[in-house]
């Protein structure tokens, strides 16, 4: 009695159903296509299997993911390069509010577009 993670016979694809072939149903040395990674700047690379995963291809691999994890470094420091700035001009506008709040003896929310040099005439 088959089960639904019974695959010995399989049943035939529906119409319009992708199906990605098992691995013992490619012939050695076949490639198929196992999927697709689409990036945002739109790129797509196809993942394909090959029946020999050789040291040669790890490398390759490997390099890749070294320029991957490079590029994110370099977006995490960018990333953290604007908090500070925000961080910076968030601390100076609370210094300006705490003067202007100083100066005018907090009026300043009273007067919406007013320089502290017009309130104090």
């Amino acid at each position: 009695m088959g089960t639904s993670a019974d695959t010995r016979d399989p049943q035939p694809p529906k119409e319009g159903e992708v199906t990605t072939p098992q691995p013992q149903d490619v012939e050695e040395g076949e490639v198929y296509k196992v999927g697709e990674i689409v990036t945002t700047t739109g790129d797509v690379d196809v993942v394909e299997e090959e029946s020999h995963f050789t040291s040669a291809s790890a490398h390759v691999l490997i390099g890749e993911i070294m320029v991957c994890n490079r590029d994110l470094q370099k977006i995490k420091e960018g990333i953290n390069d604007v908090e500070k700035r925000l961080k910076n001009i968030n601390d100076k506008h609370t210094v300006c509010n705490n003067v202007l709040s100083a100066i005018t003896g907090n009026q300043g929310t009273h007067f919406v577009g007013a320089t502290p040099s017009s309130q104090l005439k």
